[in-house]
């Protein structure tokens, strides 16, 4: 259809040329004013006038009359199909768009109209923008239309009178608003001016007595811009702009008002609120109305009326600008208002959830909030900081000062933390100078069944017929940080029943829960158990029930508020335990032990005694909030932990709720010891120990050797060759306070040893402690190296096998692999082929073999010389006459 319409409108054009400009087809060539009236003959066909300039062109809607299907459209292009329109009218509009602005050298205007059409219409068009608009009372003023195109701009002036009695002025109010870029929306008046950049709120406008308004529009062009004001009349002695730094009254009488009298005030404060109080309201209830709307325009929402007389009421401001609107009735009667405004720097409204702040930056010395909850619950409270004695905070059961106090918080209940309320709360803040502070947060609180416990010891025998949650709040009343222990000696729930322990008076986050799952058929106690909580945070226990019918059992719950559960400083040595350690521990304990007196290159050893966490429980040691070891679970650890210890290292001790789960074990027992020096020395080869040339009396030194195979994948093991050597005269004292654990931790046996002299590991692991009673200036040199052996030279344990060990009539090994095949004596060392370690006769010196090998030999020695010689002469005596067979010597006679 489009396309046709462009066909015939260029076919008109080719064939009229310079036709008359109330003729279809007819091209003008605006470079002054004029104007263009409907074609005098109308066609079935869209009639098309092209129109020229070099400028933007603005057009004027004059006696707009269009019936039927007619149309009228403003195209900013020659080619109609090729682009949007700038306006578009039809039948029973009346020119919603007072100016349409064309910003292209080429204009279309289409009007389509039926073959006995009736229709009437002119279109006035200049090369400026110029509209006057006079009205006797109420009107809208529109913005001009115009396609947003980048790279241009214009200005559009209106000039606005109101032909109004003396006792009236025009105010002017924003429908809409959308001024960005380099727009620029003006309003002035007498005196009275006001400018509008970069925003799409514009607060109400209001002429010097009976002046026009001028309103000027700059308009970049590349953003689409608009505004919608309405014109209206307000009584002039009791309406304008109010600007108040301090305080403002407003005593006003009425009588016989008449007919449409209207007072509007745009209060604006110097600080960042308005409180406004009404001392007094008289007027006639149903045809009377006293309106507050937040913000500068009276076309907002209204955030507070009241249509019958009252003694005193309160309206706070959420910001700095607020309008009051007082409309009267033609009723005929005395009417009154008596108005406190203050600038507020502090306080106002507050929906659902916030935080309330007087500081010592603020001027006023009372602080009005008005807090609303979220629909169908109520107002919670908590306070976190109030200068005690000198700060009185009155909380209302409701928003205005006239509803019955809820809470006073003065000397008497100087540590309250919590206040629940109803639906609406008014907190009002009274300070004695600015020094004094009050900070609290401001949250929505489900209703029913709830108690708040203040005290440091309390309990809720919980029987109530609720269906739905109730909360047990515990906010100790305390400054201090101790710890709520809380016990849930009785729990009987039903399917779909719970209870949760969460941590704070706010929080969401469950420390504890107990739960039976839907679909169940008989109701589960719980077993007793305890909970930990913070003091300042305090506790709150959440029971959701979906029957009315009582419990077979109390669900009971008690707490006391405790200085301190577990945790601590560490000292030079000593043993930390979980709370209840041996006995099971609470859930949701939070323990910490912490070093303060750390000097360079401290250490700290841990010897676990026993240790049982459940699931998702945890003891760690911590270095600047990086973990360096965990543990958890239910085997002890048999290694000893030696890290460097300095201030930032703790140790925390963490039992989370896990789920459902209730699990919890005996906990942990751990020795700790801080040494003054030492180190972990894993080095496979030679090395010799950080011993420090001299050692101070009461030094404690603890060193890790740890030479475990992690390389080699022929199943061998390493042990340690090390070597205690001194030139110390008095070796007793290394005697002494040197010992040597032959493991991975203090726990394991303690290794004989002698100085000078070679010594062995069972192991891959050796703890060496020195703990030194008196100085030890000399020092002394511990060196060590590793000794592998294959698996033909182990136990069948896996210790390693020293030769000395055979059939020495001892379990070294410790499964008697050693004492086996020892009956003919003793039995070899399995071959190696590993190069031949330094042999060491020692143990064969020890054992008593050589004095056996020498006595057997100088006994076979004996037998040699005295019983064969005697055997073999007696041997030929008994055959006498063989030596005399062979004898052919003469006789001698």
């Amino acid at each position: 259809m489009e396309t046709h319409i462009c066909f015939v409108f260029t076919l008109c054009v080719l064939l009229a040329g310079q036709a008359s400009a109330n003729e279809c087809g007819s091209s003008i060539i605006a470079n002054a004013s004029g104007n263009i009236t409907q074609p005098s003959k109308p066609q079935a066909l869209p009639c098309g006038i092209n129109i020229t300039a070099n400028a933007t062109v603005f057009f004027q809607v004059e006696n707009l009359v269009l019936l039927g299907s007619d149309t009228l459209v403003i195209y900013d292009v020659l080619n109609a199909s090729a682009k949007e329109p700038i306006a578009s009218y039809k039948a029973g509009d009346i020119a919603p768009f007072p100016v349409v602005a064309a910003l292209q050298k080429n204009i279309t205007i289409i009007f389509t109209a039926g073959v006995n059409s009736t229709s009437n219409w002119t279109l006035n068009y200049s090369l400026d923008c110029k509209v006057d608009i006079s009205n006797d009372w109420s009107h809208k003023v529109d913005s001009p239309k115009f396609l947003a195109t980048p790279g241009k701009s214009f200005r559009c002036i209106y000039d606005i009178a109101c032909n109004l009695p003396s006792d009236r002025i025009a105010a002017l109010s924003f429908l809409s608003l959308s001024v960005f870029n380099n727009s620029e929306l003006s309003l002035s008046s007498g005196i009275n001016n006001a400018s509008f950049t970069n925003t799409s709120n514009g607060e109400d406008f209001f002429a010097e007595g009976i002046k026009p308004v001028k309103l000027d529009f700059q308009v970049d062009t590349a953003q689409a811009q608009s505004f919608s004001i309405f014109v209206e009349p307000v009584v002039n002695d009791c309406s304008g702009k109010v600007a108040i730094k301090k305080t403002f009254e407003v005593p006003k009488n009425f009588s016989n008002p008449g007919v449409s009298y209207v007072c509007r005030w745009v209060v604006i404060s110097s600080l960042a609120r308005i409180t406004a109080k009404i001392n007094s309201l008289q007027i006639s209830n149903g045809y009377d109305l006293l309106t507050f709307t937040d913000g500068g325009s009276s076309r907002a929402a209204i955030s507070k009326s009241w249509s019958s007389g009252i003694n005193e009421s309160l309206f706070l401001s959420s910001g700095s600008k607020a309008v009051i609107s007082l409309q009267l009735g033609d009723f005929s009667g005395a009417r009154s208002l008596n108005l406190s405004l203050l600038a507020a720097d502090g306080g106002g409204p507050i929906s659902s959830q916030g935080e309330l702040s007087v500081d010592d930056k603020q001027e006023d010395l009372v602080t009005y909030y008005q807090l609303n909850a979220s629909p169908g619950q109520l107002v919670k409270v908590n306070i976190s900081d109030r200068t005690i004695n000198e700060t009185s905070v009155v909380f209302y059961d409701g928003l205005q000062p006239t509803d019955p106090v809820l809470v006073s918080l003065k000397s008497g209940i100087p540590n309250l933390k919590i206040v629940i309320g109803g639906s609406s709360v008014l907190v009002a803040v009274t300070r004695v100078s600015k020094a004094n502070v009050f900070k609290a947060a401001f949250s929505s609180l489900a209703p029913g069944c709830d108690q708040l416990a203040t005290g440091n010891s309390g309990s809720w025998n919980y029987n109530s017929n609720v269906v739905g949650v109730c909360r047990y709040t515990v906010n100790p009343n305390t400054n201090t940080d101790g710890q709520i222990i809380l016990y849930l000696d009785s729990l009987t729930l039903r399917a779909g029943e719970s209870l949760k322990v969460l941590s704070g008076v706010d929080s969401s986050t469950v420390i504890a829960q107990f739960e039976v799952p839907a679909g169940e058929t008989a109701a589960q106690e719980f077993n007793l158990l305890q909970v930990h909580g913070t003091a300042r945070e305090g506790i709150s226990v959440d029971l959701a029930r979906n029957t009315a019918e009582t419990l077979p059992s109390k669900t009971s719950v008690r707490y006391e508020v405790v200085s301190s559960v577990c945790g601590g400083v560490l000292k030079s040595k000593g043993d930390l335990t979980t709370p209840n350690h041996p006995n099971v521990y609470p859930i949701n304990a939070k323990c910490a032990w912490t070093i303060n007196d750390a000097k360079a290159d401290q250490l700290i050893l841990l010897t676990f005694q026993s240790l049982n966490l459940a699931p998702g429980h945890s003891l760690k040691v911590i270095e600047d909030d990086t973990v360096v070891a965990g543990y958890g679970g239910q085997v002890t650890p048999t290694a000893d932990l030696l890290v460097k210890a300095t201030n930032v290292t703790k140790i925390e001790f963490n039992s989370p709720t896990e789920g459902n789960s209730s699990q919890v074990g005996s906990g942990a027992k751990v020795s700790y010891l801080r040494p003054t020096c030492g180190a972990n020395l894993t080095s496979i080869f030679s090395n010799n120990v950080p011993v420090p040339s001299s050692l101070p009396d009461n030094s404690l030194c603890v060193w890790s050797i740890d030479v475990k195979n992690t390389t080699d994948k022929t199943n061998s093991t390493n042990i340690i060759r090390f070597n205690i050597t001194t030139l110390e005269k008095n070796t007793t004292i290394i005697k002494q306070s040197l010992k040597i654990f032959d493991g991975e931790s203090l726990k394991n046996k303690s290794l004989e040893f002698s100085l000078n002299q070679v010594g062995y590991s069972r192991g891959d692991r050796l703890i060496i402690k020195l703990e030194l009673t008196q100085a030890l200036p000399g020092g002394f040199n511990i060196s060590f190296e590793t000794k592998t052996c294959n698996s033909t030279e182990k136990c069948e344990n896996g210790i390693c096998m020293r030769s000395e060990w055979l059939c020495n009539g001892k379990n070294d090994c410790g499964d008697n692999t050693d004492e086996l095949n020892c009956h003919g004596g003793p039995t070899p060392a399995p071959p190696t082929t590993q190069k031949p370690q330094e042999a060491d006769y020692s143990g064969w010196v020890k054992s008593g073999w050589i004095p056996a090998c020498l006595f057997i030999g100088i006994l076979i020695g004996l037998v040699l010389y005295f019983v064969v010689p005697k055997l073999y002469r007696h041997i030929r005596g008994r055959g006498g006459n063989y030596s005399r067979m062979g004898d052919d010597r003469p006789v001698v006679t």
